[in-house]
């Protein structure tokens, strides 16, 4: 068995993959309180498990994971999982292990506010999953709790809320559809969790009213209207109402930029690719980096909503060409760009193949955004002869895909972001440049000095490394 000595000093010199297999013997048996209190075990987990990321090494990552939580839950639940338990999730959601991910939700279930922005992040992806048992659960439990809270944000509870209403909604759509009078029983159940309000509940049960009758509405109430018969027509598909009110959340953004004035549905909902583009990314935002993955969601969902409005004749066959056209404009450019993540983003191949989208272009996208999870981080152009087969499978999408050219951005933005030249780099930072870099919107930055966890902060704030950046 190798000790913490040796693998200590392998750690300093070599990188993670190289370790692996030391490190998965060490930390197969139970770690001692003295090798806890000299070295920094906290920051070896998460630097392996992030070099193995980093090499697509995806298995042995969650396999080493893994291990330190089976044979260390102790020091895994109070240092570690806040970090591995979100690739956790992610990784068996990618491969479709729904009870390993269940029980690796666990911890966030049970502290909510320990890190909620990161309990948000993964709640979403159980949105994206469909993982309605969970939702629920975690919603009952924690709902109360979180709106209880003080130290966050007003509206916190806002997401889990508009989940709980579309469960309820999802509830009085299967009980009480063609029968309107039966609502009041409903009322009183959904009141709390009320997304829309009473005046709506009609919508959710009665026959669909017309194009004209909903664009006579202001155009807020007449996009609820739209939203309430999407949830219904998705819900046809088998998608559940909390999901594909997530893409109408989503696409709502974008419309809302038009003049409201204009009561069209067509015209109010054409899409600009480039305004869509920046309206999507700039509300995915976080310090920054885009959620790629909500972007993905926003473009692949959108297919499902203009769908819809074709098949109800609220928008015309030429206005359903052209969106969806652009739409295919926008998924080539996230799949160059974002590449490297498809895989993160691979739930949207176990939703319902929309109506647009051929059988084979489905079938070959998703072998697409398989491929992304094995092979290593480079600028899309150099891969690209490794996805040939795939990409001439995609129809129309490979043309564009074709045509997309990878982002240039100014070398000056390091600065902008990460301080002043040369200035030393924590690892934290120095991830978020190489996440950029692999998504191919910087150049190649070579790796700084790596700063233990106990040391100053390189940024210059005083305080030690792990309270601060790292």
């Amino acid at each position: 068995m190798i000790t913490i000595e040796k693998l200590w000093k392998r750690y300093i010199k070599e990188n993670g993959l190289n370790i692996y297999d030391d490190a998965c013997e060490y930390f197969s048996q139970e770690i001692t309180n003295k090798a806890k209190e000299e070295y920094d075990l906290v920051e070896m987990v998460i630097e392996i498990m992030g070099r193995l990321k980093e090499e697509t090494e995806f298995d042995k990552a969650a396999k080493f994971v893994e291990t330190v939580k089976a044979n260390n839950p102790d020091f895994y639940k109070k240092e570690v999982f806040l970090y591995a338990d979100k690739f956790l999730i992610t990784y068996y959601s990618f491969k479709q292990e729904y009870e390993k991910l269940k029980e690796t939700f666990k911890f966030y279930d049970n502290d909510p506010l320990q890190d909620y922005d990161l309990f948000l992040t993964v709640f979403n992806k159980l949105i994206y999953t469909q993982q309605t048992e969970l939702l629920s659960h975690t919603i009952t439990k924690n709902l109360d709790k979180v709106i209880a809270c003080d130290t966050l944000i007003e509206g916190a509870e806002k997401e889990l809320q508009i989940t709980k209403g579309n469960l309820l909604g999802q509830e009085i759509y299967e009980k009480f559809k063609g029968a309107p009078e039966q609502l009041s029983i409903a009322r009183k159940k959904t009141s709390k969790y009320d997304l829309f309000g009473e005046e709506f509940d009609p919508f959710f049960v009665s026959p669909m009213i017309g194009l004209k009758e909903i664009e006579k509405r202001p155009r807020d109430e007449a996009f609820i209207i739209l939203n309430i018969y999407f949830n219904r027509y998705m819900h046809n598909k088998g998608v559940p109402f909390y999901l594909s009110t997530e893409i109408a959340i989503l696409l709502e953004r974008y419309f809302s930029k038009a003049n409201a004035r204009i009561k069209k549905i067509e015209k109010y909902s054409d899409i600009d690719v480039d305004s869509f583009e920046e309206t999507i990314t700039n509300t995915t935002n976080k310090f920054l980096f885009t959620d790629e993955v909500k972007v993905i969601v926003a473009y692949w969902g959108s297919v499902y909503f203009y769908d819809f409005l074709h098949e109800h004749n609220f928008i015309s066959q030429a206005s359903h060409q052209k969106n969806q056209e652009a739409i295919m404009e926008l998924k080539a450019r996230a799949i160059v760009e974002y590449f490297p993540s498809l895989w993160k983003a691979n739930f949207v191949h176990h939703w319902p193949k929309p109506d647009f989208v051929s059988e084979n272009e489905f079938i070959y996208e998703n072998k697409l955004f398989h491929k992304s999870a094995e092979i290593k981080n480079s600028p899309f152009n150099e891969i690209k002869d490794q996805l040939g087969e795939e990409i001439s499978q995609l129809g129309a999408l490979a043309d564009y895909i074709e045509n997309v050219k990878e982002k240039e951005i100014n070398t000056s933005l390091l600065d902008k972001i990460f301080g002043q030249k040369n200035m030393p780099m924590s690892d934290t930072k120095q991830k978020k440049v190489n996440q950029v870099i692999h998504n191919g919107e910087l150049p190649f930055v070579h790796e700084t000095k790596k700063v233990g966890r106990n040391e100053p902060c390189p940024c210059g704030s005083g305080k030690k490394y792990k309270k601060c950046c790292g």
